[in-house]
């Protein structure tokens, strides 16, 4: 019985270490698609008066969607509040759980207490924090989340009547945007959006939420924040339209640091040219991206720099005038949290008929040539005149059937020659021709080239057609030669 029991216990044992084992093993597989390459974050939290319905929601997405789903071991994250003035609320290197758990207990006391709301300076206190880790050569993402509208103190140096931001280093985080590997994104919280300062004034992918917007709203908003989708505008090539309203527009794009393959789902572009905005686009676009395209690219040895180029049927409903360039702007908006910076400058060009079919182009060329040809030919033939055909007829030695017909017609010569008592004809003057035939006038001529041939030279016709003229061979054979022309 001990030995039943004891057998039974090391099955068991084998049975739990290769559950154990196994679980490991799809424990490890679950991590190899997520992502390893360490970013920095900076979060720009308004924490002024006018956020208090809305700063739970947004420290609840920052705790939960950001540090807790989003950030690694290995991350920097920086998050800044700011109202009348600015401060670090949490900053450092992610090195633990404990290190994010800090994080997130940093971000639970924040309270929305301030009467002021004073961009410019929360972009001062951006500005030294960043200084250090501007070229430490990691991926940047940046984040501000406001109620979009600036109220600086009478005495903040940003002070300005209207509201209006200025700031010099809008322009530096405008250029920064244009570096591969930043990510600029703006979420405009409340029921006036409006008052947005930085929908003109900045670049970046921007979004709206109302002042009692849920955690799930917010997140829909913002979409993917670690992950990026980027426009390869220097591969952007023109968008054409052809006659019928239709086109294709191809988007190149590069895809980085996603946890899994995203869903890109398009729902509208519209495109704006001046005089006219219309959507262009002919059905909901969707298509599954690659996690890290950029990655895989050179995983698999590829020098595209993973480069991925949407093809989406777009169609301009014939409202372009046809052979014109137009410098627009494309303006995106997406059913999914994939999405790129919108909206894209783009160069647009209504085809013509001739662009639309260039066979059509080389068909007329062709036709051209043909007609050209036909006109240089009928002009030789004008000059030419109307050609004769005659037929000889020699009573005493007649020419081989076949061989006695002939045409000629002006500029063109045949010659008359006699070789061992035989005539014959032929296009080519030697030394044995004794008479050259020639056209004038519609008439048939010949020319004595040798008198002796001749029985009588100078009672040849003017024109020899339907005439009978006596020649003599070398031997002294008088031969009857009638030329009838053939009609």
């Amino acid at each position: 019985m001990n030995n039943i029991l004891k057998r039974q216990t090391l099955f068991k044992i084998i049975i739990l270490s290769g559950i154990l084992i196994l679980a490991g093993n799809l424990w490890a597989d679950r991590g190899t698609d997520e992502r390893t390459e360490p970013i920095d974050l900076v979060i720009a939290l308004d924490k002024s008066r006018s956020m208090d319905e809305e700063i739970e929601a947004v420290k609840e997405y920052i705790i939960n969607n950001i540090i807790t789903e989003r950030l690694i071991i290995g991350d920097y994250l920086l998050v800044i509040g700011f109202f009348k003035e600015s401060e670090v609320i949490t900053a450092g290197l992610i090195q633990s759980e404990q290190d994010k758990e800090r994080m997130k207990n940093d971000i639970a006391k924040v309270k929305a207490v301030g009467y002021w709301t004073d961009i410019g300076s929360m972009f001062d206190r951006l500005k030294d924090e960043f200084v250090e880790r501007m070229n430490n050569n990691r991926r940047k993402r940046f984040l501000i989340m406001t109620d979009s509208i600036n109220e600086p103190p009478p005495g903040s140096p940003y002070y300005t009547k209207d509201g209006k931001l200025k700031h010099e280093y809008i322009d530096k985080i405008d250029d920064l945007f244009e570096y591969p590997g930043w990510k600029i994104q703006i979420l405009a919280i409340g029921s006036d959006p409006g008052g947005n300062v930085f929908k003109e004034d900045i670049k970046g992918t921007y979004s709206e939420v109302g002042e009692d917007a849920s955690l799930e709203e917010i997140d829909k908003a913002l979409g993917e924040v670690i992950g990026e989708i980027r426009v390869v505008e220097n591969k952007l090539k023109k968008l054409i339209f052809r006659r019928s309203g239709k086109g294709t527009l191809v988007l190149p794009v590069i895809t980085t640091l996603f946890d899994e393959n995203p869903a890109l789902i398009i729902d509208s572009i519209t495109m704006n040219t001046p005089g006219l905005s219309l959507n262009i686009l002919k059905d909901r676009f969707t298509r599954i991206l690659p996690a890290d395209s950029k990655k895989q690219a050179e995983t698999e040895g590829k020098k595209d720099e993973g480069i991925i180029y949407l093809k989406i049927p777009v169609e301009s409903a014939k409202k372009l005038d046809s052979g014109n360039d137009y410098i627009g702007e494309l303006v995106f908006t997406f059913e999914s949290q994939a999405r790129f910076t919108s909206p894209l400058k783009m160069s647009i060009h209504a085809n013509n008929i001739w662009e639309d079919h260039p066979w059509l182009l080389v068909l007329l060329i062709a036709l051209a040539i043909v007609i050209i040809i036909s006109l240089i030919v009928g002009i030789i033939k004008l000059i030419q005149g109307h050609p004769i055909k005659f037929k000889i007829l020699i009573e005493e030695m007649p020419l081989p059937r076949g061989k006695d017909t002939f045409k000629i017609s002006r500029g063109k010569n045949l010659y008359l020659l006699e070789s061992m008592d035989f005539i014959r004809v032929t296009d080519k003057k030697n030394i044995k021709c004794f008479g050259k035939l020639t056209v004038a006038n519609e008439d048939l001529k010949l020319q004595v080239l040798k008198e002796k041939n001749f029985s009588d030279p100078k009672e040849i016709p003017e024109n020899i057609l339907e005439a009978t003229i006596s020649i003599f061979t070398e031997s002294g054979k008088l031969y009857h030669m009638t030329f009838n022309e053939i009609t």
